[in-house]
């Protein structure tokens, strides 16, 4: 234990949701005011949206609050329940009992309640954590119970909170009416360089010291960059550099101490061997097949020149339609072949046509081909400069107008130094990729091809994939990301399909059924 070691009343930097650890930025506030608003004068159905760690279920419990008292208040903490479960969850934590479990019954007593409550000048709220956690059906049919009490003044109000995957549920037709009822939308950004500075000096206060005592300034500088305006990693590497401190029984924190601690979080090697690249997979699979290409190409290149060599003018006389046979010279060197392998993704299927390992050399005539044409271009992109108060997920929302791991994959795939998605460096130069339907085809070894429908946080997000129609026959992949040693995102690819032109239509109808994390947002020009 470091507390001791360092003179705190307790450990500052808890991975607990404690009220009284709450740092309140702007985006809080904002989000704070306008739920305890909309809830007080039933301003319709909210959503307090944000990535995991910035806070939102701290925010919750200080928005409880500032709750008028008659406002009664009930949470769901499993969302992934059916809606009956959900609704037994509700009764019980309002007190009731029920003797009849089916669906029916149950939304009759949770009427009455309501009926009742009404009698007692009473508003429930129900919270529902993990929001992107809800099946569509579940929705649907709280929906349906939902559209029972319109018109009831005594309706129940309802605070989803999850990340933006929520928003993509919404989106569908069928949940068109329950999207209608949020009128208020809240997001948490993540905490600007400043406001991180000032987050880890408001814990050190809390437990009797300050940031001066404990850290230097180019470790403070060094965590905030590294913790990408993220409150709950920047509690982890807070947390991890003070127990090294502890053991060192170094009195205040350095760069090299962090960088232990970073080390320990994020190991390089864990990072390289379990999920590589997109790019770099195929780069190492291409490789022998492209310089192989690139043989055979500058072998008819050498051919054609000796030929010509050997072959004299004559004015007035055409030349051969078919050489004469030529033999290999054995003591030939073969050129030297350079290649660069850092192309981008997704690469031109140019560079993945299946090219079969040249015989022992025999005479041969020489009929210049053209190379085949590619049938997908390699999207553009744009080279940024990291401000200092840039997160991948900021930039996102910049350049694509929504966030999600899915568009942050993007961006790691295009840019190589980038180890993790949380972890961007200030003033170095990245590049953001345009996201076209081409740039989600991926071509197999074998000539067929995959497409790539998306990145998600949870295991969860991606299974209904396996359930799309258009899918039905097909192969879908979860291929595991190990972010950190506490958090694994999952890559979804299907295939195989016979042509590119297959693979380009399951994509745009899937884009058209809205169901693609790719195309949530629009690229900015």
């Amino acid at each position: 234990m470091y507390t001791q070691f360092y003179g705190f009343s307790e450990e500052p930097f808890q991975d607990t949701p404690d009220p009284r650890f709450l740092f309140l930025t702007e985006t809080h506030k904002k989000a704070l005011n306008a739920a305890i608003d909309g809830i007080n004068k039933k301003k319709g159905f909210l959503f307090i949206s944000g990535e995991p760690g910035t806070g939102k279920t701290i925010l919750i419990q200080n928005l409880l609050k500032g709750l008028d008292k008659r406002i009664k208040t009930v949470s769901v903490w499993h969302p992934r329940i059916t809606f009956e479960d959900m609704l037994k969850e509700i009764l019980l934590e309002l007190g009731r009992s029920f003797a009849d479990q089916n669906k029916v019954s149950l939304i009759q007593q949770f009427n009455d309640y309501l009926t009742q409550g009404l009698a007692r000048d009473e508003n429930l709220v129900i919270f529902i954590e993990e929001a992107h956690d809800l099946r569509k059906a579940v929705m649907e049919e709280l929906q349906a119970c939902l559209n029972l009490q319109a018109g009831n003044s005594n309706r129940p109000q309802i605070v989803f909170i999850g990340q933006a995957e929520f928003e993509n549920k919404l989106n569908s037709e069928k949940l068109r009416p329950l999207n209608q009822t949020i009128r208020i939308r809240c997001q948490l950004q993540p905490l600007t360089e400043i406001e991180a500075v000032n987050y880890i000096e408001h814990r050190l206060n809390i437990v009797g010291s300050s940031s001066a005592k404990v850290f230097t300034p180019k470790a403070i500088s060094l965590i905030c960059r590294q913790a990408g305006g993220i409150p709950r990693t920047l509690n982890l590497i807070c947390d991890n550099a003070l127990r090294y401190g502890g053991q060192l029984s170094e009195k205040k924190i350095d760069v090299p101490i962090v960088k232990k601690a970073l080390d320990k979080m994020y190991p390089q090697e864990s990072k390289i061997s379990y999920f590589p690249t997109l790019r770099e997979k195929i780069s190492a699979r291409r490789i022998p097949y492209f310089l192989l290409a690139i043989l055979c190409l500058a072998l008819v290149i050498f051919l054609g020149r000796e030929y010509m060599k050997s072959t004299p003018e004559k004015e007035g006389t055409p030349p051969p339609t078919r050489p004469p046979a030529l033999t290999a010279k054995a003591e030939t060197p073969a050129p030297e072949i350079k290649t660069d392998v850092s192309r981008k993704y997704p690469p031109s299927p140019a560079f993945h046509q299946e090219v079969t390992a040249p015989k022992p050399f025999q005479p041969v005539s020489v009929t210049p081909s053209p190379l085949p044409q590619p049938k997908m271009k390699s999207p553009s992109y744009k080279t940024i400069e990291v401000e200092e108060k840039d997160t991948l997920s900021s930039l996102c929302m910049k350049y694509y107008n929504f966030s999600s791991p899915t568009l942050m994959n993007h961006i790691v795939n295009f840019n190589p130094q980038i180890n993790n998605p949380h972890l961007i460096l200030a003033h170095d130069k990245i590049k953001i990729p345009e996201i076209t339907e081409s740039s989600l085809i991926i071509e197999s070894r074998d000539g067929t091809f995959k497409v790539y429908l998306g990145t998600f946080s949870k295991l969860e997000y991606a299974r209904p994939y396996k359930d799309e129609s258009i899918l039905k026959g097909k192969k879908v992949d979860f291929i595991p990301w190990e972010i950190s040693p506490q958090e694994t995102w999952y890559r979804v690819v299907a295939g195989k399909f016979d042509n590119w032109e297959e693979a380009l239509k399951v994509i745009h109808h899937l884009k058209q059924k809205g169901i693609l994390p790719a195309f949530r947002g629009h690229l900015k020009k």
